[in-house]
């Protein structure tokens, strides 16, 4: 690449300024060659987005309304997490649990917002936060209360392949 001074006028004062412009003097196939790398680059770039954020592995929010058909009448286990914006150790817990989610495929992962979903809180006896409760075949099987590390997590999710 070749720099070089130029004068240019100013569009304000109608002065000319002195700036630097670089001029690109790349051959033919150098240039081929840069376009083939960023298409590359590009094409690498979204398989690692779509590893990372696809929408099977997203964990979902589930609501009074559809509890009974996200999870009771799931045909694959579930495990839900009662949580609250506020509380850190819940905040802790969920890269964790987006990380079991996008490793695992036999086991759904859903978020239950306790202060926004009461009613399953105290149906289901959350009395502290974070309490994970795996559901299997409509009925609770495990549950956790408190921070559990990703390893503990996946070993204790591998039972119910």
């Amino acid at each position: 690449m070749e720099q070089r001074n130029e004068s240019v006028p100013t569009p304000e004062s109608g002065a000319e300024n002195r700036v630097s412009v670089s001029q690109n003097t790349a051959s033919g196939s150098e240039a081929s060659s840069t376009a083939e790398n960023a298409k590359e680059t590009s094409k690498e770039n979204k398989e690692v987005k779509s590893m990372f954020f696809s929408s099977s592995h997203t964990i979902e929010h589930v609501t009074t309304a559809d509890f009974q058909s996200r999870v009771l009448q799931s045909t694959k286990p579930v495990l839900v997490d009662f949580y609250a914006d506020w509380c850190p150790p819940c905040r802790m817990l969920a890269p964790v649990l987006q990380e079991v989610a996008r490793e695992i495929d036999h086991v759904e992962i859903v978020k239950v917002n306790v202060d926004e979903e009461p009613r399953l809180a105290s149906q289901y006896r959350v009395s502290a936060i974070p309490t994970l409760i795996l559901f299997k075949d409509g009925k609770p099987v495990e549950r956790i209360t408190g921070f559990l590390p990703k390893q503990e997590l996946k070993q204790l999710l591998a039972q119910y392949e």
